[in-house]
């Protein structure tokens, strides 16, 4: 979930384009179990003016020191967003509303603007990594937080790892139930017998059988009994769990690659939406500054 959010976040931040309202209530699950942003009549292009809206109690849990103390030359930006994102990621870990313990927009105000930020509990079951960009996210001072392209990379970082240490532990859990159920029935096992009759019978009835067929040959030497020790078949249990990790790494490699061509095509698509845009003001004199030209290069 909180990789998909920082996917839509960094898709806006490409095509200038900042949200405006990040919050739980604004995240929509679909059938798949995927996330999207919803809720965009507040949003506007990063380079609008910044307009002036009503708070109410739930956003104001969101909402940046910065936009809170509301100084005289503020512009929402996307560090607004990035602070939006963090608390939004320490609601998604703790499955709890921020600041729930205080009702009031005036307090909620009072104790963000003195650096109070909600902490992650002692038994969270989110990786270091995970609670360290959340809280970096909410810092108190906009330059040191990390933009949401950054933020968006750890993510996806994450969950891989996450995922292949996932595989590797169902594979050695799978191993230690096979190892378990090849030690129980190597246990009671004895050899290998045609039948269960006596192995001298079966020696007879497959000589017989074999001399109306060509070409076969079958040993003077009585079948017997065959052990095999269980100790030679761990070499191969283990070769066999080898090669499933590197076909695993293969696949997670694969997807890797699928998610850079998806980011690729997302800025493929921001160039197109600038370039039509140009298009459309290209009898405006003012529109080709210095900036947007700027703009349209990093695309």
């Amino acid at each position: 979930m909180s990789l998909d959010i920082a996917r839509g976040l960094n898709f806006l931040s490409t095509i200038e384009i900042v949200h405006r309202d990040i919050r739980a209530e604004n995240i929509l699950i679909t059938l798949h179990e995927t996330a999207k942003l919803a809720n965009f009549k507040l949003s506007r292009l990063l380079s609008a003016a910044t307009l002036k809206q009503g708070q109410n109690l739930e956003r104001v849990r969101y909402c940046a020191p910065e936009l809170l103390e509301r100084a005289p030359n503020f512009k929402y930006d996307h560090k607004c967003e990035v602070y939006s994102f963090g608390i939004l990621l320490w609601e998604i870990a703790e499955e709890k509303t921020p600041y729930n313990d205080y009702k009031d927009i005036i307090k909620i105000t009072d104790i963000v603007r003195n650096r109070y930020r909600e902490s992650f509990s002692e038994n969270s079951q989110m990786s270091e990594e995970f609670r360290n960009l959340a809280l970096n996210a909410v810092n108190h001072d906009p330059v040191l937080r990390p933009n949401i392209t950054k933020m968006f990379e750890i993510l996806s970082n994450g969950l891989e790892t996450f995922e292949k240490l996932s595989h590797t532990a169902l594979n050695y859990e799978n191993l230690k139930i096979d190892n378990n159920k090849l030690r129980n029935d190597s246990s009671s096992y004895t050899g290998y017998n045609v039948t269960k009759t006596n192995p001298s019978n079966d020696y007879k009835k497959i000589r017989e059988h074999s001399s109306s067929l060509p070409n076969v040959n079958v040993p003077n030497e009585e079948i017997g009994e065959i052990a095999v020790p269980f100790s030679k078949f761990l070499p191969i249990i283990s070769e066999v769990a080898n090669t499933f990790n590197e076909v695993i790494d293969t696949a997670q490699t694969a997807k890797h690659n699928k998610r850079i061509c998806n980011s690729l095509q997302q800025r493929v698509y921001a160039a197109v939406l600038a370039v039509l845009d140009l298009k459309v003001h290209r009898d405006k004199q003012e529109y080709f500054t210095e900036l947007n030209y700027l703009c349209l290069q990093n695309l």
